[in-house]
């Protein structure tokens, strides 16, 4: 079965019917993501706008906005501590021997363009700040296999300056069949990884093992 990885896109909401994985390792949770969103910038709290501004924190991490998520603060899903829950839920995930994590949160299917979406974190968990990013990352479905790689190149206004233990968010998008359908959303959380290869940061190439 062909799956074709094709497009990117730093977003945070996935609309429609989604899977949201908020359980740790080996468990699991089914919840349906809300599509009310403020419709304007007056609507966003104070806190909401510094957050916007400088960066939303989470025990000790921080996600960041992108220039180009700054501009569509309608998008913004924050006041509901949305990407706080997840994240909390999927940080024991992270592998501290790994210089960038990816964190898969939601799997999301939209039958209308036969497609499938990934909401991932992507996690700076180097040593180092990035200022920009250029990786392969090739994600493997358990039951289905590998699918096309995609190549990511992150930076300007479409990446956020990442000082160790910031993340942001990155959906990854392929095509998908409709009669493929079901097949792809038997994957839960754990039966989702990404391989992450030829990995590039601040213009280095580097593999993704941080040194002892």
């Amino acid at each position: 079965m062909n799956f074709l990885k094709k497009s990117i896109k730093n977003t945070f909401i996935l609309m429609s019917v989604s899977i949201v994985f908020t359980g740790c390792s080996g468990t699991n949770n089914k919840t349906a993501l809300s599509s009310s969103t403020p419709t304007e910038s007056s609507q966003l709290t104070t806190k909401q706008k510094e957050a916007i501004d400088h960066g939303y924190q989470i025990g000790e991490y921080k996600l960041l906005l992108t220039n180009n998520q700054k501009k569509e603060e309608e998008q913004i899903f924050i006041e509901n501590n949305f990407f706080e829950a997840n994240f909390q839920k999927k940080q024991g995930d992270i592998d501290f021997s790994k210089k960038i994590n990816i964190l898969l949160y939601a799997l999301h299917y939209s039958p209308e363009d036969e497609m499938y979406t990934l909401g991932t974190f992507i996690v700076n968990t180097s040593d180092i700040t990035i200022k920009k990013l250029r990786l392969t990352v090739t994600t493997n479905f358990k039951n289905i296999g590998d699918v096309s790689p995609t190549v990511l190149t992150l930076e300007g206004d479409d990446f956020a300056e990442l000082s160790p233990k910031n993340f942001l968010t990155l959906s990854l998008s392929g095509d998908a069949p409709l009669d493929s359908a079901d097949l792809l959303m038997e994957n839960k959380g754990p039966d989702i990884t990404f391989k992450t290869t030829d990995l590039e940061i601040n213009g280095e190439k580097v593999d993704n093992l941080n040194e002892d």
